[in-house]
Order: structure tokens, then sequence, then C-alpha cells
């Protein structure tokens, strides 16, 4: 065989090795909502096991450590934004969920737009609450009870774009506030009171 047939069919195998790998990366990189290596490592150091973003916030607002943790991470209405040592780390979120953290409380709250996974701390720890969600068509998204976190607040993973009303009760005590997951609302509600 001659040497320019040979360094033909050498590049010809180098490309078609080059495009199996970059078929194999845009899989991986197209999971929907799959966290990177360096994210799952950092929540290992907390002692959480998470694949998935969804699996990330939850067990970062369940984390019992005492606030602010060693990994903080803000959750947008797209995105969550991983910011370990001042690096950002962004990880999508599914195109139709949009995660809303409510922490109900009864004297006393804190501002909040975008819900702080390792910062943010409600009144109300480790509280069994009752919650019912309605959208404004009337349909239930969500009614059950749940407990809060060890950060005071409950996650709910709800339909993008639609808007509505939340009421939780703790016995007798009730509270309702308005929500939206549009691309501009916020997913942190620190305002429902009890009372």
């Amino acid at each position: 065989m001659s040497g320019s047939r040979r360094d033909l069919l050498r590049g010809a195998a180098s490309l078609a090795a080059v495009g199996a790998g970059g078929l194999l990366l845009s899989a991986c990189a197209a999971e929907p909502g799959a966290l990177p290596r360096e994210v799952r490592s950092m929540l290992a150091d907390l002692g959480i096991r998470a694949r998935t973003v969804q699996e990330a916030v939850q067990a970062l607002d369940a984390h019992p450590g005492p606030r602010p943790l060693a990994l903080m991470a803000s959750v947008q209405a797209d995105r969550v934004v991983f910011d370990p040592e001042g690096r950002a780390i962004e990880v999508a979120l599914p195109e139709d969920l949009f995660s809303l953290a409510l922490a109900p409380f009864r004297t006393q709250t804190h501002d909040c737009f975008f819900h702080s996974l390792g910062g943010c701390q409600g009144e109300l720890a480790d509280t069994a609450v009752h919650v019912e969600i309605v959208d404004e068509g009337g349909t239930v998204l969500v009614q059950e009870e749940t407990t809060t976190g060890a950060n005071g607040f409950a996650d709910f993973w709800l339909p993008r774009d639609v808007a509505g009303t939340i009421t939780a009760a703790i016995g007798e005590e009730t509270g309702s506030i308005p929500f939206a997951t549009t691309a501009d609302a916020p997913t942190c509600l620190t305002g429902l009171q009890l009372s």
C-alpha cells in the first residue's frame, strides 16, 4: 500500500473515532438534569449522593448542617448555579419543570428571590405542613402533607408557565400566597405567613 493511501486511511479512521466520540459526548451532555462529575464530587463531600439536579436540590434543602453550607447553589428559573469557591457551574433544569421553594413562617422571615440552597434559612425547620397548590384555572397541582427541611423550606417541582395560589396549614394556622413559574418569577417564596 502506498504511503499516501495509508495516510488517507489513517486520517479517515481518526475522523471516525473523533466523530464517534463526539456523538458520545453529545449524548451525555444532552441528558436533562444530569450533574457534572465535579458537582457530584462536591455533593459527596457533604455526604450527598445525587445524579440529577432535582436530587441535588432536594438533598441540599434537607441537609441537616447549619447554614451556610460549604457548597452554595442558587436555584434560578431554568438552571441551578453551583458556586464552589467563586466558580459558577450551571446545570440546566428540565425544560418542563420549575423548582419552587416555600418557607412558611409565623413571626420571622427574610427577603428572597432566587432560592439559595446552601444559605437560606426559614423559621419553621423540620415542621409538618399541609400544602395545596392550585393554578388559576382551578387545577390542583399539589395537595400533600410534607415536612420542611432543616432550612425551613419545602420544595415543589411544578410545570412551567403557570400561576396560581399556594395555601399552607399547620394545625389551625393557615396562610396563602400567589405564585408563578414563568421565566421572570422567583424560585423562593418566604412571604406566606401563618395565622
